[in-house]
């Protein structure tokens, strides 16, 4: 056996060197600093600040399970959602308000996926209150970070649930992110129509982004894919009624995206059902 001593002048530089890789991103904008603890296939977890607002995040996903936690700067359980891919449960603010069901779809009268109602219970305002909280508003920035950062939800699948909460957010609050170059994304021929160019006529319904604007980081191309398509049918029942609580529950939360499969690509016209 080999033994080799490290003086502490030497383990210093060392852990310092460490510090510096985990720290050094590139893309972020001004006043923005993102620190990953863990980035791989099953798990990406990490720090992040935009506008003075600090977030720790925790996102998993392995063939059976998705687990995902967001974290204010006090370190307080804002939001958490756990799936077997089949069947969920998601937490808001420690447990106050809790939401239960099942990722099976249905079907609309117009022919469009959609998700069971949940089970909720708790105080439903909290719901309204995480939508507007700095915490789920910084999630787009988050989101746009990680990608410059080549944490891509086609090449990194543990981060799908997080972009798609991101894009919830987005969508919900209006926040406008800045595009972003993923190189690895760009030489890929997409296996669809571009969505961008609207060909269906059905304002991009479907397609992983705010309106036409296409987040390519999140499914790798700008084509209509599962869990959005599922997603922006929940947000469409949603706006439908400001009474339909369980569905904007499920929009606010991206439910669709705790299934096994949300970056299968759709082929062909959805278009949103009618309220």
């Amino acid at each position: 056996m080999i033994r080799i001593k490290v003086g502490l002048p030497i383990l210093l530089l060392v852990c310092a060197a460490v510090s510096a890789q985990e720290t050094r991103m590139v893309g972020l904008l001004e006043g923005e600093s993102l620190t990953l603890r863990e980035r791989s296939t099953i798990r990406v977890a990490g720090s992040f600040a935009h506008a003075g607002v600090l977030v720790s995040f925790d996102s998993v996903r392995s063939a059976n399970e998705v687990v995902f936690t967001l974290r204010d700067h006090e370190q307080a359980v804002v939001f958490r959602a756990q799936s077997d891919t089949k069947s969920y449960s998601i937490e808001f603010y420690g447990g106050e308000l809790k939401a239960t069901g099942t990722i099976n779809e249905t079907v609309t009268k117009d022919g469009a996926p959609r998700l069971a109602a949940p089970k909720i219970t708790g105080d439903g305002a909290l719901a309204k209150k995480f939508g507007e909280s700095p915490e789920y508003k910084t999630l787009p920035w988050l989101s746009r970070a990680l990608a410059a950062n080549g944490v891509v939800g086609s090449e990194v699948p543990s981060s799908l649930y997080l972009h798609g909460i991101a894009l919830s957010s987005a969508q919900i609050n209006k926040i406008v992110v800045p595009d972003v170059a993923v190189p690895m994304l760009n030489a890929r021929p997409a296996p669809c129509p571009d969505q961008r160019k609207d060909p269906c006529k059905n304002s991009c319904f479907g397609m992983c982004g705010p309106g036409c604007t296409c987040w390519k980081w999140v499914c790798g191309d700008c084509c209509t894919h599962v869990g959005c398509l599922t997603h922006d049918v929940t947000c469409r029942l949603c706006d439908c009624s400001i009474t339909n609580f369980s569905d904007c529950i499920l929009c606010y939360t991206a439910i669709s995206f705790l299934g096994a499969h949300p970056c299968t690509v759709i082929q062909g016209c959805e278009n949103p059902p009618k309220c």
